[in-house]
């Protein structure tokens, strides 16, 4: 009888060991995917046509949504084309051709015209020349950084118009000669406008700035932020930022793994301030640097949004060892000072930005984990190389 429940052991065991083995041979789960994913190698061209053609129901959705702000700028075009458009587009034209190569590929692949997708890359510019610096569907973007003992985090809310709310998506670019890299795309626009990390190690976010500061025919700042994906080291990135023709204010966050350094930039057509991240580092869509403050036109929500953040990164300022990525992204999930909060909700009463999408990305690890739309609902997906 005791061998009898002997061989009944080995055989329960050896069908528990067999068992373990197969789930172990059974297929990851699949990741989760929110924002829907295209990866796209060749030339500019033929990156840009790939992601037109792909998307061209969620970059026409985009252009009507939007088609209020465009009537306007239409507007100011009509009374001077030269003044208003040709002239910036010659200048982006004769310093980054092959990001004009890309939009004429996103223009040609979705069979919409190429001067919609130029005028939404520049946009910003344009509500400046047309004094609507404080129209407050216009802020948005909050960003926490953190750099601590080998830890370092870039969390960032990328926000935009509330009718954009599902309609964005991520790029896996590897242009022909250059750094490869993954990029959160808002339609119609060019590339690495939003939060984005390339294969050499370099991450960046940006924050739009109401600016006082403001240089005809200068290089609209959203080609700046695309060449930064072109940089192989910090220095190179800080170079291409702040050895430019801007032609408008604007701030942005880079970060380097090789180097374990973020950096915060905020820049005017003549001039730059860089802090050096060592702790924490708040910030939102006015300058806050010496020197710089001048040259920013303070909102409320950009105000509140810096103050709910400030208030919780200064909680823990004492307790830097026990800080984590997912802590800067309940930061980020604060719906402290509603309407004017970090974590945005923003619909068509309201008027205000809507939070997109929010990105953490471990600098150290080299990962970057975002929320679909609001990071208070915990849609998160992991993008990856």
């Amino acid at each position: 009888m005791k061998r009898f429940y002997y061989i009944i052991a080995v055989i329960c065991f050896s069908s528990i060991l067999l068992s373990g083995c197969r789930e172990s041979d059974d297929p990851p789960p699949e990741p989760i995917t929110y924002f829907p994913v295209l990866e796209v190698s060749g030339s500019h061209y033929e990156i840009g046509y790939a992601i037109g053609e792909t998307f061209k129901s969620k970059i026409s959705t985009s252009f009507s949504a939007l088609q209020n702000i465009y009537n306007l700028i239409d507007t100011l075009i009509s009374t001077d084309q030269e003044r208003f458009y040709d002239q910036y587009l010659d200048t982006v034209t004769k310093t980054y051709p092959h990001f004009i190569q890309e939009l004429q590929g996103m223009a040609d692949g979705s069979n919409l015209p190429f001067r919609n997708f130029f005028i939404s890359s520049m946009i910003p510019e344009y509500v400046h020349l047309l004094g609507l610096k404080n129209h407050e569907g216009v802020t948005g973007c909050s960003t926490v950084s953190f750099v601590h003992d080998g830890k370092l985090f870039l969390s960032h809310n990328e926000d935009g118009n509330y009718l954009l709310k599902d309609l964005l998506f991520i790029v896996k670019a590897h242009p022909t000669g250059k750094p490869s890299f993954n990029n959160l795309v808002l339609p119609g626009l060019i590339l690495s406008v939003a939060p984005a990390m390339n294969d050499a190690g370099i991450f960046y976010s940006g924050n739009y700035v109401t600016g006082t500061e403001f240089v005809e025919g200068g290089i609209p700042y959203a080609f700046v932020e695309r060449s930064i994906m072109e940089a192989t080291t910090m220095d190179e990135a800080i170079a291409k930022v702040t050895n430019t023709g801007v032609a408008y204010c604007f701030h942005i966050n880079i970060a380097s793994g090789n180097d374990e350094r973020i950096v915060s930039l905020e820049v005017t057509p003549d001039k730059y301030y860089m802090e050096e991240v060592d702790g924490f580092f708040v910030h939102t869509n006015h300058f806050i640097q010496p020197g710089m403050t001048q040259y920013t036109i303070p909102n409320t929500n950009s105000e509140s949004r810096y103050e709910v953040l400030k208030n919780l990164s200064d909680t823990f300022a004492n307790q830097q060892g026990e800080v984590t990525g997912d802590l800067l992204t309940e930061f980020l999930s604060s719906h402290e000072q509603w309407i004017n909060s970090p974590c945005s909700h923003g619909n068509a009463e309201n008027h205000i930005s809507a939070t997109l999408g929010s990105t953490l990305f471990d600098i150290t690890a080299g990962t970057w984990r975002i929320s679909f739309n609001n990071p208070c609902e915990k849609k998160f997906q992991t993008i990856e190389f």
